[in-house]
């Protein structure tokens, strides 16, 4: 897929803001505009949005009004409150010229003078006089775009892509119910595994120091994490909330985030998931951070802008990695994944991810031009495979040895106290040899085939 773009910068104006067209096909063009009563509408918004997805997607509750109308709406007053006088004429031309040389129109909206904006979801742009969501088309995918000076050039990869997964629900936080979240996504990924195209990885532990060791024995091309973003008022900082070693909250800035992920060479794409119950306010959780990330080195940053829901975030993580994996642009590939949460029969949900890119082509990943295997490089990855097992087998033992000896000591403990604490030590542990249980199968499978 090919893209001509669409630059569209917003700058404050006083009480309004101003939009310039930097560059498209049809040229230039400038507008100023104002948007009454956003923060209101924008509240209304997520409220139809909650409704639709506790009540309408598991109930079929009757919606007054319907979701999908109260979307159309704001999508519409958006588009309409921009696209007005030069700047819908120089859009149209756009559009049609793009079409005319076989290109789609990427949409590339500039909001970093214009953080209030930035909490919008401009994902529902619509185009009234065509009925059409612009989001909704491989033709005019639209992305939050950062244009930074170092140039990024697309990374060769024979598939798998390596996922490197990350889920985090501490103490002080609404919890989450990671283990179903990890079984989600490895439900959306089960085939693409299979066929050999992604490998997905999970983390022990949601700390900081797990990361960085995981991150320094291999590499990744993906990181996804599913949590909660903050934004912290005392530092104006965003960021996310990980486990320290007592899984209580850790705070984490996005800056700090980006420092670590900035030196893995082979990581070009972070998918921020807020699942179910990781949103405690109207806001876009992930904006700033995903933002930060861009601004520190990642190539693109996917970013929930609110919580969606399961069935939702199953077809994402399916058609979307999917679509990576066939050497998809990565605006081409997430104009996929909302067509087929569309096509599941949710007219609301398509809209959540978001796509931060610096990346002027979209291309991440080229997967056509990776050569094939060598022999060194055949004997390299099981190097690193044979690394990666030394490493969490001596923990597997720790933790079964410690198992037996809590084993026994429960049996022979009569104190209801004692028998109590125990137990619960017992569970911990358990718990803790369950999540290494499946990661030494597939590295010891993964060497059977080297």
């Amino acid at each position: 897929m090919r893209y001509e773009d669409f630059d569209l910068l917003i700058e404050p104006a006083g009480e309004h803001y101003k939009a310039r067209v930097l560059n498209s096909p049809a040229g230039q063009a400038r507008v100023e505009f104002s948007l009454p009563a956003h923060k209101a509408e924008l509240e209304n918004l997520i409220k139809a949005l909650d409704y639709y997805r506790h009540y309408v997607l598991s109930t079929n509750a009757v919606q007054e009004p319907p979701a999908k109308e109260v979307i159309k709406d704001f999508g519409s007053k958006l588009f309409q409150a921009l696209f007005t006088g030069e700047m819908l004429s120089c859009l149209r031309t756009s559009i049609d010229s793009a079409e005319q040389r076989g290109a789609g129109l990427r949409l590339r909206l500039r909001l970093t003078d214009a953080p209030a904006l930035a909490a919008l979801p401009w994902e529902y742009l619509r185009l009234p006089a065509l009925n059409r969501f612009l989001a909704l088309s491989t033709e005019t995918p639209i992305v939050r775009y950062l244009d930074l000076p170092e140039r990024i050039p697309a990374l060769a990869v024979q598939p798998p892509l390596r996922i490197l997964v990350m889920l985090s629900s501490p103490f002080g936080y609404p919890p989450l119910n990671v283990e179903h979240e990890w079984e989600n996504l490895r439900e959306a990924l089960g085939d693409l595994e299979k066929r050999g195209l992604v490998i997905l990885e999970r983390l022990p532990e949601a700390t900081l120091t797990a990361l960085q060791r995981q991150l320094r024995r291999q590499e990744y091309h993906i990181f996804h994490f599913i949590g909660h973003g903050i934004f912290d008022e005392a530092t104006r900082e965003y960021g996310v909330v990980l486990e320290d070693q007592n899984e209580t909250s850790r705070l984490v800035s996005a800056q700090l985030l980006g420092t670590l992920l900035h030196d893995e060479r082979q990581l070009r794409l972070v998918v921020l998931n807020a699942c179910e119950g990781s949103r405690q306010s109207p806001a876009d959780p992930f904006a700033g951070t995903a933002q930060t990330l861009v601004q520190q080195g990642l190539p693109a940053v996917i970013a929930m802008q609110f919580e969606i829901s399961d069935d939702a975030a199953i077809t994402f993580a399916r058609e979307f990695y999917s679509a990576l994996a066939d050497g998809y642009p990565i605006d081409a590939t997430l104009a996929e994944a909302r067509k087929a949460i569309l096509a599941q029969g949710n007219e609301v949900e398509w809209a959540a991810p978001v796509l931060y890119m610096r990346s002027p082509d979209g291309m991440i990943f080229d997967i056509s031009m990776a050569p094939p295997p060598t022999p060194a490089l055949v004997s390299e990855k099981r190097r690193r495979l044979e690394q990666q097992l030394a490493g969490l087998q001596p923990e597997w033992n720790l933790r079964s040895e410690k198992i037996k000896r809590l084993r026994a000591a429960f049996a022979v403990e009569t104190g209801a106290a004692e028998k109590f604490k125990i137990e619960q030590q017992l569970q911990e542990e358990e718990t803790a040899l369950a999540r290494l249980d499946p990661q030494i199968a597939a590295l010891e499978a993964a060497l059977q085939k080297n």
